[in-house]
């Protein structure tokens, strides 16, 4: 949905604060929207291992995330795959 004042939002967040969230956050705030209780209920429900959930949620790693990861991750979270641009 866009505004006048040009900004856009996305879900309950308007675009020009989620592009300051970490990828994390974001998932963190998506598990909480889609009242996913925990890092094994995601793990269950995206086929993605806890263990990844875990990395991507504390923003740790080398690499950034899979774009299938996030796909899965988005889908469980029955957001869509924009949400974490």
């Amino acid at each position: 949905m866009q505004y006048a004042n040009e900004y856009v939002f996305c879900g309950n967040y308007p675009r020009l604060y989620i592009a300051r969230m970490t990828i994390g956050k974001r998932l963190d705030e998506a598990m909480g929207d889609a009242k996913i209780p925990s890092q094994s209920a995601l793990a269950r429900a995206s086929g993605v291992p806890q263990p990844t959930i875990n990395r991507i949620l504390q923003d740790k790693g080398i690499k950034g995330s899979e774009t299938d990861t996030i796909k899965q991750l988005a889908a469980a979270c029955n957001v869509n795959f924009q949400w974490h641009m």
